[in-house]
């Protein structure tokens, strides 16, 4: 193992550079544990930062996808603050698909920050047994961008094509949908602090954010895909349950990063890391 992570590592900042030179990067966090950082943390009371995290970031750079994961105590804004420092200048800003919080976004790059339709459909989905009268016709109106994304998988359109067909075949269904919850409250049928009024109003504050895909060329509607890659690692924490040391965890996050990259590719990961043993002088030259 000792020596595959050293293989893997001469290939991993590679992969940094490609998904930091992509045009769409996604990312999330999950929940980690390394004991020794724990010890650390019960010996060291007043330290500020106590948790840890498994970072996922799923870019796109032209046909290519490429997963990367991060075991640290760095959260999902730090992780793409520093993949970003690899980002050449002339790229321009990266789309980027998150959650609404505010750990997730980089400190100082800026991106075109898209926030996941999936989770306020979920919101939705989740109160529509206590409201149905008023989920039912929110979450209608909002699975149309879903179904027109089937659509476009089917027809082949390029990212342009993609905007123009959201913008004629989804745009009506969400202006429908936001109309439909700002006369909700505005009518007070529902109380903003009630369950629903807070699914709503989180809506409605990130609306621009969520709707980047009838605005930006390339724009995802979900984060679904990341979050489909975020169970490898959340698998291995039920298996094991945790890391002994930073460096364990460092390697047992640089692997899924490849092996989840190399499925994604089409390549069987078991041939690629004995190929990647068998030429490691080749790869340290050509890495170096």
């Amino acid at each position: 193992m000792e020596e595959l992570a050293g293989c893997a590592l001469l290939v991993f900042p590679a992969l940094e550079i490609l998904a930091a030179n992509g045009s769409l990067i996604h990312n999330d966090d999950t929940v980690l544990r390394i004991v020794d950082t724990t010890r650390h943390n019960r010996l060291n009371p007043d330290k500020k930062r106590t948790d840890m995290f498994t970072t996922g970031i799923l870019a796109q750079n032209g046909a290519h996808k490429i997963a990367l994961f991060y075991n640290s105590q760095r959260h999902s804004g730090e992780n793409m603050e520093r993949l970003l420092n690899k980002r050449h200048k002339n790229n321009g800003k990266v789309i980027q698909m998150c959650d609404a919080l505010s750990h997730n976004i980089p400190e100082t790059h800026d991106t075109i920050v898209c926030n996941c339709l999936s989770h306020d459909f979920r919101k939705f989905d989740e109160l529509q047994a206590f409201y149905p009268e008023h989920c039912l016709p929110i979450m209608k109106w909002l699975s149309i961008p879903f179904k027109m994304d089937e659509e476009l998988k089917q027809l082949g359109y390029d990212e342009q094509q993609r905007l123009i067909y959201h913008q004629k075949n989804s745009r009506p269904a969400m202006m429908e949908a936001k109309a439909y919850m700002e006369n909700l409250l505005s009518s007070k049928q529902v109380e903003p602090n009630e369950s629903l009024g807070k699914a709503i109003n989180y809506m409605l504050k990130h609306w621009e954010k969520l709707t980047h895909f009838l605005q930006v060329p390339g724009a995802p509607i979900h984060n679904n895909d990341l979050e489909r890659g975020l169970k490898i690692p959340i698998r291995g924490r039920n298996t094991w349950l945790f890391y002994k040391t930073e460096y364990g965890a460092m390697v047992g996050s640089v692997l899924p990063s490849i092996i989840y990259t190399c499925e994604l590719a089409g390549i069987n990961p078991f041939e690629y890391l004995v190929a990647l043993q068998i030429y490691k002088d080749l790869c340290a030259i050509l890495m170096s």
